[in-house]
């Protein structure tokens, strides 16, 4: 038998939100699909996973809509601090 703590992931799958708010998928698809559902998801791949400790801190907080949401969290990612560059703009610069 092995004593290591079970790994909790990072990243949570639709099932995974649903089950963290004791909810089903249905729901999960429509509360983001309308906006209800204030963190964004990640895609990796063709998957959308959300991050456990964004949706935490999003319950810790009354659950606002994701304009509020938005508006309101601190910001404690890289990628939202560094724009991506687009498909146009790689090409402008490539010809320069």
């Amino acid at each position: 038998m092995s004593d290591a703590a079970p790994i909790t992931p990072e990243l949570l799958s639709l099932d995974q939100v649903a089950a963290l708010l004791g909810v089903g998928p249905t729901l999960i698809k429509s509360m983001h699909a309308d906006g209800r559902l204030g963190p964004q998801p990640v895609r990796l791949g063709r998957r959308r996973l959300w991050r456990r400790r964004e949706l935490e801190a999003w319950i810790a907080s009354g659950l606002p809509p994701r304009v509020k949401w938005a508006a309101d969290r601190p910001v404690d990612r890289q990628a939202d601090a560094k724009p991506r560059k687009t498909r146009e703009k790689r090409a402008q610069a490539a010809v320069l």
